[in-house]
């Protein structure tokens, strides 16, 4: 039994032995404040728990929520904790949210103009000092913010509901070969824009070699198509130019339904519809 808030399907994840629950709290006059329910994935020895511990969020939407996961770490836009003593072992420099963690680094998106991603080093050791420990990110992607990583590739995109013909997805190596020096600085390596008429993009999942997004067309109204695209992420087929931009690899569109975020899973690509339909797509080399 979670504490007492909005729940969103989203709004859990489990990373090592922890099931991380996420609870919105309504406070009244427009405020509200967020906590992270810690369960043991064993349980509890009762049919009904309580959590372990809370760790404390800020206050937000539990739909896009600001918090990433790692073993026994959980990373928040408060700070980073140890999920099992609920301790706190270091904060961000300013502001984050979208967070993600992969491969020893954590992203975290940044608003501005334009926005950009931060990343850090997971462990809190470089860039880091001072009691409390605060760490400086080691280097920075800009434009856009998160959306999906890869061992590979970081994808970004302009923030969701931004107008017109400026919805864009940007593709970052992780290997940080488009970086200039003092400061670190990254620009993609490739971009991709889905067409003139692309109102927003902002639900991605990435393979190896592929990744797939969603994203919004206003057609002639009141038709709004909404679309899953799929690019290479090895930034060749389809991709062209200097500066390279990439045009998608396969396209499924449906009018007036929505399409939620991308699952892959086992050869599979998963998206559910507001119609309540279940789209399964083949993978390459997936064919049976």
């Amino acid at each position: 039994g979670p504490s007492t808030g909005n729940f969103s399907e989203k709004a859990f994840t489990i990373s090592g032995t922890n099931l991380l629950v996420s609870i919105d709290q309504y406070l009244g006059h427009g405020s509200s404040a967020a906590v992270m329910n810690v369960f043991s994935t064993t349980g509890c020895g009762a049919p009904s728990c309580i959590p372990a511990r809370t760790i404390p969020l800020r206050g937000g939407p539990v739909t896009d929520p600001p918090w990433a996961a790692s073993g026994n770490v959980l990373y928040t836009d408060v700070g980073v904790f140890d999920v099992t003593s609920g301790v706190k072992l270091w904060s961000f420099d300013g502001d984050a949210f979208l967070l993600q963690v992969k491969d020893g680094k954590v992203y975290a998106s940044r608003e501005g103009s334009p926005p950009a991603v931060d990343v850090f080093d997971a462990a809190g050791s470089v860039g880091c000092s001072g009691a409390p420990k605060i760490c400086q990110p080691i280097e920075k992607l800009q434009p856009g913010i998160t959306r999906a990583v890869s061992t590979r590739l970081v994808t970004a995109s302009t923030l969701a509901g931004s107008s017109g013909p400026d919805a864009k997805l940007f593709f970052f190596p992780t290997a940080s070969t488009t970086c200039a020096a003092a400061p670190v600085r990254c620009a993609p390596a490739a971009t991709a824009t889905l067409g003139s008429s692309t109102s927003f993009v902002s639900l991605v999942a990435s393979t190896e070699h592929l990744v797939f997004a969603t994203g919004q067309t206003t057609g002639p109204l009141p038709a709004t198509n909404h679309s899953l695209f799929a690019f290479d992420a090895d930034l060749e087929q389809g991709c062209s130019g200097a500066p390279k931009v990439c045009a998608p690899l396969f396209q499924f569109t449906l009018t007036n339904i929505n399409l939620g975020q991308p699952e892959i899973w086992d050869g599979r690509a998963y998206t559910v519809g507001s119609n309540g339909k279940l789209y399964v797509f083949s993978l390459p080399g997936d064919v049976s």
